[in-house]
C-alpha cells in the first residue's frame, strides 16, 4: 500500500493511500480517489493536490491524453428517498457538445450501491451503468435487462417494489470534466 504524502521536486509520482491497480481492476468498483485527500482542517479538501499532480505528471511526460466533456447529470430517487435510505444513488448523465448544455447525447444510467470503506481508507461502492434512451425519461428496465437477477442479484435488490414513474429527479449538475490517461512506467511506479 502507498501512503499519501505531499509532492517533491524529485522524480516520485504523487502518491496515495492505496495500490492503483487493485483499485480500478476489481470489477465493478469504483474507488473515489478524491475521497483519499486528507482534511486539514477537518471539514476542509485541499483541492490542490490534483492541480499539484497534474503539473506532475506533464512535467515528467506521463500523459498520454487529455480531454474534456461538458457533462449534465440528474440525481435520481423517490418522493421519500428510498433510495437514499438504503445508501443507494441513481443517476442518469449526458454527455453535452457544447458548454450551453443543451444538445445532450449518449445518455446513461448509474446504480451505485451503499459505499463501503475499506482498508486504505478508500471509499468504495458497485457500480451498474447501462446506456439511456433518454435523458429525461427514467426506465428502471434498463439496468434490469443489463444486469439480469440471477447474476447481479444487489442491482434486483436495490430496485426492488421500484417503479420507473416512481423516479423524481432531486437536483441537477453540470460541469466540465476533465480526463488525463496517465501512463506511468514500472520504473516509477514499481
Amino acid at each position: 500500500l502507498m501512503q499519501q504524502k505531499a509532492l517533491t521536486a524529485g522524480n516520485r509520482p504523487p502518491t496515495m493511500k492505496m495500490d492503483f491497480t487493485s483499485a480500478v481492476c476489481d470489477g465493478y468498483d469504483e474507488v473515489e480517489i478524491k475521497f483519499l485527500v486528507p482534511e486539514n482542517p477537518p471539514g476542509h479538501v485541499d483541492h490542490s493536490i490534483f492541480v499539484n499532480m497534474e503539473s506532475f505528471f506533464k512535467q515528467n511526460g506521463l500523459i498520454r491524453n487529455a480531454q474534456s466533456k461538458w457533462l449534465v447529470s440528474r440525481q435520481l430517487d423517490t418522493h421519500d428517498r428510498s433510495l437514499e435510505a438504503k445508501g443507494v444513488t441513481l443517476r442518469t448523465r449526458g454527455e453535452c457538445q457544447t458548454s450551453d448544455l443543451q444538445n445532450i447525447i449518449a445518455p446513461d444510467y448509474c446504480l451505485k450501491l451503499a459505499a463501503q470503506t475499506d482498508e486504505s481508507g478508500a471509499l468504495r461502492r458497485r457500480e451498474f451503468e447501462t446506456s439511456a434512451r433518454n435523458f429525461k425519461r427514467v426506465d428502471l428496465e434498463a439496468l434490469r435487462k443489463t444486469y439480469p437477477a440471477h447474476t447481479f442479484p444487489e442491482v434486483h435488490d436495490a430496485l426492488k417494489g421500484l417503479q420507473s414513474c416512481d423516479m423524481r429527479e432531486f437536483f441537477q449538475v453540470q460541469c466540465e470534466r476533465r480526463r488525463l490517461l496517465i501512463e506511468i512506467p514500472s520504473a516509477i511506479s514499481g
